[in-house]
């Protein structure tokens, strides 16, 4: 574990683990990580009752969360929002195809073990819960009293986004509104989940949503007749030159739809028919 500020540490990996200490108990902030990295600061934390706190329900958050339990007993609490799908992950990818998923959305990237999961009771813990939708619905970051948020992907460092090219959210539009309202908080620390820890992290939420508005402009350059969201999706990975497979085509898929609506909330675009067209 690194430590960051007080009583606040981090366990750096692909997907970002936080822990918060205090007194004889432990506060893991999501499960991703490898296994090792996770077993070893168990250790460290030994004879200190752990709570582990899910920021959303996607696999990479949530793998080793059933691991956890069954290695420490530990309780898992979420947002309220949250609790179907991490009590039943294969629900995401039944999102993503739209019926029963086929194979390739049922690999361990799109599907955790399930999680036995509580709503979180937050007059009882003493980290913060700080509401930030938009990756998906019921998103929140958790800020411990050493004022360090573990902002889970409320935003992607500028090297996480130029590696994989395009942001997932669920809803752009939503986003917008959270980090309008984000511009207003003041934390020490923030550490997103995938990227490293800042003082400042608008510079990376800058060059995330320019990525974002860079997809909108061409998929208004692409609506010189009605198309459906398929053939958006199927030129814009041409366009971006994005070689997309298996079940990271629905995926894809779905950022597009996210595109689809924020534009539409903006007025420049509208469906007819199940086809989007150019004008509110």
């Amino acid at each position: 574990m690194k430590k960051l500020l007080g009583g606040t540490y981090l366990i750096e990996g692909a997907t970002n683990v936080g822990i918060y200490t205090e007194y004889d108990r432990a506060y893991m902030i999501d499960a991703g990580g490898s296994r090792k990295a996770l077993r070893e600061a168990i250790k460290e934390l030994y004879g200190k009752k752990i709570t582990l706190l899910i920021t959303h329900h996607h696999s990479d958050h949530i793998k080793n969360a059933s691991y956890i339990q069954r290695m420490t007993g530990c309780e898992a609490l979420a947002p309220l929002g949250e609790l179907s799908m991490i009590s039943n992950p294969i629900l995401e990818s039944y999102i993503l195809f739209g019926a029963n998923p086929p194979t390739s959305l049922r690999g361990e990237f799109f599907v955790a073990k399930p999680v036995k999961v509580k709503p979180i009771p937050e007059e009882e813990i003493p980290l913060k819960v700080v509401s930030l939708p938009g990756h998906t619905p019921f998103h929140v970051g958790y800020a411990t009293p050493d004022g360090v948020l573990f902002s889970g992907d409320l935003f992607f460092s500028k090297s996480v986004v130029e590696k994989y090219s395009y942001p997932y959210h669920s809803s752009i539009s939503q986003l917008r509104e959270t980090l309008k309202r984000f511009g207003n908080l003041r934390f020490n620390l923030v550490v997103p989940s995938h990227g490293e820890p800042t003082k400042d992290p608008s510079s990376d939420i800058d060059f995330m949503m320019d990525r974002i508005d860079i997809f909108e402009k061409e998929t208004l350059n692409i609506l010189e007749r009605p198309m459906f969201p398929d053939e958006i999706a199927l030129e814009l990975s041409r366009r971006f030159d994005l070689s997309i497979s298996g079940g990271f085509w629905y995926l894809f898929k779905s950022f597009v739809m996210a595109l689809l609506e924020d534009l539409e909330s903006l007025k420049e675009i509208s469906e007819e028919s199940g086809k989007w067209i150019k004008g509110g």
